[in-house]
């Protein structure tokens, strides 16, 4: 749930068929009928009402399914903690998204402590899920760039604590919402009262929060694990070295688990700045000045809307990617599906087996 679009869309599908003819001035001439105009936001309002309902069901039951199965991979470690916080922070927020997007269309849905807490927590929420991916890339680097002291350094204790303190400190950067937001006919908006803030400070304050500082910091992490992983390689090439896990590495099995957590950190960050860097684009135009037109106007509520769609996309796309760039985080998944199963075929099969030797066996006897 993006910063931009919880903060302004609660009052835009509402209230844009009311106030679209006196958008324009007369010096502008609009392009577009106003027939054209109220369907094509009819149609835009319809997409961005029921587009997150698609994420929920497609992200929801992967989210789930990405905890069951990280817990059974190993025992839980700094790495395995943060996809598993991942995956239930990104839950909590598609379930807020959904419900907000629905509340959204009854008029005087909400309260004033009804949107000031779905706000808080939503917002809160979706801020968190970014910055857990940034810690587990600064974990990831640390693992990459010093492997034998990581474990000493990221220890789990520390890593639920820093955990906890980036959630509080997100808290604290959005408990202004509790005295700045209030409820409107449509939805929340903030109060007159504090439109200087809102509109100067805070507009700038929560977008770098949710997109640009993480984004930046994903992009700056990512170079670097590729970088040193390719330095290491080549350490490694040139003292004609394995390139495999170390002896070591595979009677632990920590090793590849790691080399297997850095693939599918790497891929997940990569979609997530793809997903999110269009997000940042439209908070910069969407500052830069109100619309000239008619047409202008439908076409910044689709982008808004599609970018939207984009960015909450990254709490749901997690699963898949960790299935298919991760090897042993697929194997441990279809081991969790349908190795109960397996097992009990092969169980049959054996005692089947079994007592076909045993009465042969007691044939040749008599």
């Amino acid at each position: 749930m993006e910063q931009r679009n919880m903060n302004t869309s609660l009052i835009k599908y509402g209230n844009t068929l009311n106030t679209t003819s006196n958008m324009t001035s007369g010096i502008v001439t609009s392009d577009v009928s106003t027939t054209e105009y109220s369907n094509a936001l009819s149609v835009i309002g319809s997409m961005e009402r029921y587009y997150i309902l698609f994420i929920l069901v497609l992200g929801f039951p992967g989210n789930l399914a990405s905890i069951v199965t990280i817990l059974k991979m190993s025992r839980l470690k700094s790495s395995t903690f943060y996809v598993a916080a991942l995956s239930i922070v990104d839950n909590v927020a598609l379930i807020l998204k959904s419900i907000f997007m629905e509340l959204l269309h009854h008029p005087n849905a909400f309260s004033v402590a009804g949107c000031r807490f779905m706000c808080f927590l939503g917002l809160v929420t979706a801020a968190f899920s970014n910055w857990i991916l940034v810690a587990m890339a600064t974990e990831r680097f640390m693992a990459v760039r010093f492997p034998l002291m990581v474990a000493s350094i990221w220890t789990l204790r520390r890593t639920v604590v820093l955990t906890c303190i980036i959630f509080s400190c997100l808290c604290a950067l959005h408990m202004h919402i509790f005295w700045t937001m209030v409820n409107s006919v449509n939805g929340c908006v903030y109060s007159a009262d504090y439109t200087d803030f809102t509109t100067e400070y805070w507009y700038w304050i929560s977008a770098s929060v949710y997109a640009f500082i993480p984004c930046t910091v994903l992009i700056v992490f990512n170079f670097l694990i590729v970088y040193n992983i390719q330095q290491s390689s080549k350490i490694r090439r040139d003292l004609a070295v394995n390139t495999s896990c170390s002896n070591k590495a595979k009677r632990s099995g920590s090793g590849c688990h790691d080399n297997h957590i850095t693939i599918m950190l790497v891929s997940v960050t990569i979609v997530f700045v793809i997903l999110t860097i269009p997000r940042c684009v439209v908070m910069l135009v969407i500052k830069g000045g109100p619309p000239q037109s008619s047409l202008e106007q439908v076409q910044r509520r689709f982008v808004d809307v599609l970018t939207s769609m984009f960015a909450d996309s990254n709490h749901a796309v997690n699963f898949y990617l960790y299935f298919f760039a991760g090897r042993q985080f697929r194997y441990q998944f279809l081991k969790t599906m349908f190795g109960h199963q397996r097992d009990s075929n092969n169980s049959n099969t054996t005692n089947r087996s079994t007592l076909g030797r045993e009465e042969d066996l007691h044939m040749m006897v008599n």
